[in-house]
């Protein structure tokens, strides 16, 4: 029999030049420490042709440390064309004007206007997944394999099908990381396009693998109740902790004249429904009828699901004039953010793991956080709760560490309790349980 070789999908990060975020670190991070290792190699899934391809994990690499160093360099974010911004100008006007003014352009304005409409939905669409060009023949998997997946492999439709196939010949093993089945269980807080697709992936995640990662407790109660509706028998699953041992760099203060350290609450996560920042608006809304005097609250995240009316309802209600800031921020500006806000807060409905959360406490920062689904498994009492439905608790709860000395405790409290996981430690189980198939 021939030696039991691990092949590690690394089609998420194979040709992404940036800064690596959620599975996509996960991917990296994992990736990097299989590097070296006996009877390990990398592989690429290319939908066009729906055939797996081997791929150097040297070349990933070199793409990830130049961004590295352009980013200490402080090279600005590549930013879109000029006429790509005017488009989604155009576009984001015309979408908020009302309808007496739609009626006053002439045939031909409009015309234009739905030319340049057509243009900027295509721009403001979500960036499709990259695809690494294969630079070696198609390639299968032999009998004594196994596969390692541990990214996204629901964005690509087909990924999981070419696998099935490939299976049935060859009867290799996989493996696969869980990060969640929100839009199963939560489908209201995404678009409904994910709810079907993503239901399929998870259902020949649970008949196909032959191992699963969990990132959580949570996920795995989820993952199992899953199966249990699916009538499916669900293969092994073991809980592996997430690294939040995050890479050092120079903080660099944003452009925002009013910020100082200790002036303002810090929100990470991108803004969509899930995220809650509705529960945020209405809480500090409740604190202003109160009369307290709240922090600013500066939320940093590019957009996602749903988002229109709490980011309308930010910028426009003149009671947090010069209260809320709300955009991307690069790693070093996010880096000053966490040194020198007063606490952070996080109101998420639901998640799989909750990495703002880790960052926070990796920074000596107490975190304001939900009591939902995995949320509490992070830190335990370390940290602060409320029902992610509570707009009094989540305000009360603001208030209280408005208190120097109450906050000082907490973090000192932190401070001495909270010890960062290494990826070491996240690649330890990994492997352990790899190595046991």
């Amino acid at each position: 029999m021939s030696a039991k070789k691990v092949w590690i999908d690394i089609s998420d990060i194979s040709v992404w030049a940036g800064y690596h975020t959620g599975t996509q670190r996960v991917v990296y991070q994992i990736a990097k420490r299989y590097r070296g290792q006996p009877n390990v190699d990398y592989f690429v899934f290319n939908p066009r042709s729906n055939t797996f391809h081997q791929h150097s994990f040297d070349e990933v690499i070199q793409r990830v440390e130049a961004a590295a160093q352009e980013a200490e360099a402080g090279a600005p974010p590549p930013k879109p064309s000029k006429s790509i911004r005017a488009r989604v100008m155009v576009a984001r006007v015309y979408q908020n004007s009302p309808e007496a003014v739609r009626k006053r352009l002439t045939p031909e304005r409009r015309t234009l206007i739905k030319r340049v409409l057509k243009k900027a939905k295509r721009t403001m669409r979500p960036p499709q997944p990259a695809v690494a060009t294969p630079t070696t023949p198609a390639m299968r998997f032999g009998a004594d394999d196994i596969v390692l997946i541990t990214g996204k492999a629901w964005d690509y439709r087909s990924f999981m099908e070419a696998l099935r196939k490939d299976k049935l010949d060859q009867h290799f093993k996989i493996i696969q990381v869980v990060y969640d089945l929100i839009p199963i269980f939560f489908p209201h807080l995404f678009g409904l396009p994910l709810f079907k697709p993503y239901t399929q992936h998870m259902f020949e995640v649970g008949a196909l693998s032959d191992g699963l990662l969990a990132i959580s407790e949570s996920s795995k109660r989820d993952m199992l109740n899953y199966c249990k509706g699916m009538l499916i028998p669900p293969p092994p699953i073991d809980v592996i902790r997430l690294g939040d041992d995050f890479a050092k760099v120079e903080p660099v203060k944003p452009g925002i004249k009013s910020l100082k350290p200790g002036n303002f609450i810090l929100c990470c996560g991108t803004v969509e429904v899930r995220k809650n920042h509705q529960l945020l608006y209405t809480a500090y809304k409740e604190g202003f009828r109160r009369g307290l005097k709240l922090p600013k609250l500066v939320v940093v995240g590019g957009k996602g699901w749903y988002t229109g009316d709490v980011m309308y309802q930010f910028t426009h209600d003149p009671a947090f004039r010069d209260m809320v800031y709300i955009g991307g921020r690069s790693d070093q500006e996010l880096e000053w953010l966490y040194q020198n806000c007063l606490l952070t807060v996080y109101p998420s409905v639901y998640e799989g793991w909750g990495l703002p959360i880790a960052e926070s406490l990796a920074h000596g920062k107490l975190c304001l956080a939900s009591d939902t689904s995995s949320m509490t498994e992070i830190a335990g009492d370390l940290i602060e709760y409320f029902s992610p439905y509570d707009t009094v608790g989540c305000l009360e709860l603001l208030q209280k560490y408005m208190d120097k000395p109450t906050l000082a405790k907490k973090e000192a409290q932190i401070q001495k309790t909270y010890q960062p996981v290494a990826w070491d430690h996240t690649f330890t189980q990994v492997k352990k349980f790899v190595d046991k198939m």
